[in-house]
């Protein structure tokens, strides 16, 4: 990735077209759409080189977005969430939602 700027406007464009064809944002369509290895996007996730730092904040905001489209989906669907739904907020890279988490999104924290 040749800049922080890059990387933001392609993150953007990857949540705008999930967004217009009503899917979720995953983590494996995320790293097609910045045209990155898994590799590289686990190095700007994990190393602790100076340079790395803006690309890690852009990918870690990336995770908060998509755990936040999670939690309003649990929360729109109530009790009839999915297992799917679930499964997927309870993946560390979605958020990690607790068991306490989904219930308090499903079940108004009942």
């Amino acid at each position: 990735m040749s800049s922080f700027k890059e990387m933001e406007r392609r993150v953007n464009a990857y949540f705008a077209q999930c967004a217009a064809e009503n899917v979720f944002p995953d983590e494996a369509g995320l790293i097609l759409a910045l045209g990155i290895s898994e590799e590289m996007y686990n190095a700007y996730l994990t190393k602790d080189k100076r340079r790395y730092i803006p690309f890690r904040l852009c990918l870690e905001n990336a995770r908060l977005r998509r755990e936040s489209i999670l939690v309003r989906r649990l929360f729109e669907a109530g009790k009839r969430a999915s297992p799917g739904l679930i499964f997927l907020a309870r993946l560390p890279e979605n958020g990690g939602l607790s068991e306490a988490d989904i219930q308090a999104a499903t079940h108004g924290g009942e």
